[in-house]
């Protein structure tokens, strides 16, 4: 499908960014209009959407957004300049603080949109506020998610070598109950084959 539905209020930027996904392939459904993009999210069967917010707090948007959602859950990439004040909401997947690296952005587009990505570590864990998608040894891949459901939804199409599952609010020490550790043997099947 490769699909992806941005949302920004800037029209100049929301234009670089369909610009960008359309030159890489994907389908690209965009507007500048909170109720707009939520209105056609119901519509619209995006692999991955891409909000741009100038909020720190936009709870009641995203939680109208989950409520909108008629084919289930779809990840949500946000993009914001708050690197200290922003209040993530339960729906987020990812959040990339400007400025980010093009490579991060069009990693976690990929994963949704193409899929087959072998990252080393699959890494799903609640949002801290020190939190920063950072860069990993050059042989060592770590995608980073915020909640289950995007979890499932990167799984669906991708093959990490280990999961680890950490959902517990920051302490000192991590219990070992609270941690999850798994290994994915299973190789990653080619569906690219068209069957008749």
């Amino acid at each position: 499908m490769r699909r992806v539905f941005v949302l920004n209020h800037d029209e100049a930027v929301l234009y670089a960014y369909a610009d960008y996904l359309k030159a890489n392939g994907y389908e690209v459904f965009a507007t500048t209009n909170d109720y707009k993009f939520i209105l056609y999210s119901r519509e619209i069967d995006a692999d991955i959407f891409v909000i741009d917010t100038k909020k720190p707090d936009d709870s009641v948007f995203f939680e109208r957004l989950k409520t909108a959602q008629k084919n289930g859950y779809t990840p949500i990439l946000v993009l914001t300049d708050y690197t200290k004040k922003f209040v993530p909401h339960e729906t987020i997947a990812h959040i990339l603080f400007k400025p980010f690296k093009i490579e991060n952005f069009a990693d976690i587009i990929e994963s949704y949109g193409i899929g087959k990505r072998s990252h080393d570590l699959l890494l799903v864990e609640k949002f801290r506020e020190e939190d920063t998608f950072s860069s990993n040894p050059e042989d060592f891949t770590v995608f980073k998610i915020y909640n289950m459901d995007a979890a499932n939804s990167y799984l669906e199409k991708n093959s990490p070598a280990n999961i680890v599952i950490n959902l517990q609010e920051k302490s000192e020490k991590l219990p070992p109950e609270n941690l999850f550790y798994v290994e994915n043997r299973q190789k990653h099947q080619d569906t690219s084959a068209v069957l008749d």
